[in-house]
């Protein structure tokens, strides 16, 4: 018999560790000890169990039989199967019948949880979240990695964190560079590569790069508005086998769109992109930023994108521009306007309903272990997570451009 890894599964290792996530299920797992050493024998190539066995065997010595070592790892990756991490079988053909691509007639297909508990007997850490984010604090290590490939933009949202001088006088990160910066997020174990601007389309390069993030095993998500997405590029992006595309919707109504966006045709030209995606069984999730100027319209987005079988998310949480000018602000809605919103989320986003449902009062968690909570941090920038733009500046996370952490023209990705 032989295994190997799903196609949307990959597989890293924090130390001793091992940790194993699928994009399209959006489950994850971390193993130690046995687990681990069990992980490190599943790759992408199908791999013959009784080989397995041999090379356990040769590991562990005369502390455990070659009975009680086959159980053991037949248990594993039946376990794994069962949740769509590996695919097992008698030869690779029906290793890939077996294995699924992403597709909206599934019956439930996701492009967002927000519940990561472990769901299975074996014995692995509860939640792989608060794991990462602990281990990283221990030992840091970059996970995630966003690239502002270019400070070009073709919309001029109102709300917009970063300065419009900046995109007038954008320019674009050279693809050798781009490049060397993926091999050293490699070769540091990284996993998560974020491709985004400005507008990530409008990078020459976009597919190359995004060809090359594949062949180096990364997760790739792309943050873009769509509006110069070609037709010619949706195949190739297929064939990269993306986690995810990201883009904002901001209103059912073209006017109010293309007011936010202060682009004529925006609106239309973002939703025939959309339509096109999900035809082509690209996960796509829509973001919905709220703002005065759309305060009233999240819930027809929600239900537009519920058309489609596809994910919708609002935030009400506006940021200032990158260089401190707080004008943009000005866009921002109220407390009472927010109460009105988050009714609105909570009658039309059964998912969102059902997560917050889920979720323990922060005293039940302090309560549960004041120490661990205590320790933990409100997320991931300058963690395990930064961003890179195309001037080479490294920020904690897209949001913090005022924080400068170093150059990747003048330090290795290591260093900073």
């Amino acid at each position: 018999m032989l295994v190997r890894q799903c196609k949307n599964t990959f597989i890293r290792f924090i130390d001793n560790d091992g940790y194993i996530t699928n994009q399209m299920t959006r489950h994850d797992r971390t193993y130690n000890e046995t687990g681990a050493d069990f992980l490190r024998e599943i790759t992408r190539e199908p791999q013959d169990i009784e080989s397995v066995f041999s090379h356990l065997k040769a590991l562990y010595g005369d502390s455990v039989s070659v009975e009680e070592l086959k159980s053991e790892f037949l248990d594993f990756i039946n376990d794994l199967e069962s949740h769509l991490f590996v695919v097992t079988g008698n030869t690779p053909e029906e290793l890939d019948a077996k294995d699924l691509d992403f597709s909206y007639s599934m019956e439930n297909p996701k492009t967002l949880v927000d519940d990561f508990t472990q769901d299975t007997k074996a014995t692995v850490k509860e939640n792989t979240q608060d794991y990462m984010l602990e281990a990283t604090q221990r030992k840091p290590r970059m996970n995630g990695l966003q690239f502002e490939l270019t400070s070009r933009c073709n919309e001029r949202c109102i709300h917009c964190y970063i300065p419009n001088g900046k995109k007038n006088t954008g320019k674009d990160m050279p693809l050798e560079k781009v490049f060397s910066l993926i091999d050293e997020f490699a070769e540091m174990g990284g996993l998560h590569v974020t491709l985004s601007g400005g507008e990530v389309f409008l990078h020459k390069d976009i597919i190359r790069i995004m060809q090359y993030c594949r062949e180096k095993d990364m997760q790739i998500s792309i943050l873009s508005n769509l509006i110069a997405l070609k037709d010619i590029q949706i195949p190739f992006i297929k064939a990269a086998n993306v986690s995810l595309i990201q883009t904002s919707l901001y209103s059912m109504d073209p006017s109010i769109h293309d007011t936010i966006t202060t682009v004529p045709g925006s609106h239309a030209k973002t939703k025939a992109a959309i339509e096109k995606l999900v035809a082509a069984d690209i996960p796509v999730q829509i973001s919905c930023p709220i703002m005065k100027a759309n305060s009233k319209g999240y819930a027809e987005v929600l239900k537009y994108a519920q058309s489609l079988r596809c994910k919708a998310q609002t935030d009400y949480i506006m940021m200032a521009q990158s260089d401190c000018d707080t004008q943009n602000l000005a866009n921002r809605i109220s407390l009472e306007e927010t109460e009105v919103l988050l009714r609105e989320i909570i009658e039309w986003d059964k998912d969102y309903k059902e997560n917050t449902l889920k979720q323990r009062s922060v005293s039940e968690e302090i309560a549960f272990d004041p120490e661990r909570f205590a320790r933990q941090p409100l997320c991931g920038a300058g963690i395990n997570d930064c961003c890179i733009t195309e001037n080479g500046d490294v920020y904690p996370c897209a949001g913090w451009q005022a924080m400068v952490c170093g150059n990747v023209y003048k330090q290795s990705l290591t260093q900073v």
